[in-house]
């Protein structure tokens, strides 16, 4: 049951992603997975063990759906304006390898006063998701 969920999860990880958009800008599409330098150095201190989510980490039916959709874009990273406020803000999915099989988690990160504040989203009980500071 709870492969099932967790499962329902990655998938809704990656539709929300797809729905938003790939809004990346230019430097990001050089490597299309690149974080900025200061959002990179956060989410390393905080998930040591995790990554962006890159076309690799997906299945393959997933691999040729995404890229047929979405080119060379990152599937874990995405430009959103949750908060119109014009400040930088990204949606990132990070991916967790592990012994005890894979995760990921969603992390909305805001540029503040240059710092990002990150957040990160759980899925609740029916799909419901709720959010947490990082």
């Amino acid at each position: 049951m709870f492969d099932t969920l967790n499962m329902r999860g990655n998938v809704i990880l990656w539709v929300i992603l797809a729905a938003l958009g790939s809004q990346i800008t230019a430097a990001q599409r050089q490597d299309n997975c690149a974080l900025p330098s200061g959002l990179s150095k956060e989410i390393i201190k905080r998930y040591p063990n995790a990554h962006v989510v890159g076309v690799a980490d997906l299945g393959e039916d997933d691999r040729e759906l995404f890229q047929q959709e979405h080119g060379s874009a990152c599937p874990g990273l995405t430009a959103v304006n949750f908060y119109d406020d014009g400040k930088p803000t990204l949606a990132v999915v990070l991916f967790f390898g592990g012994v005890h099989g894979a995760k990921t988690q969603l992390i909305v990160a805001h540029e503040i006063q240059d710092r990002w504040e990150l957040r990160a989203f759980t899925a609740g009980h029916y799909g419901a998701c709720a959010c947490r500071l990082a």
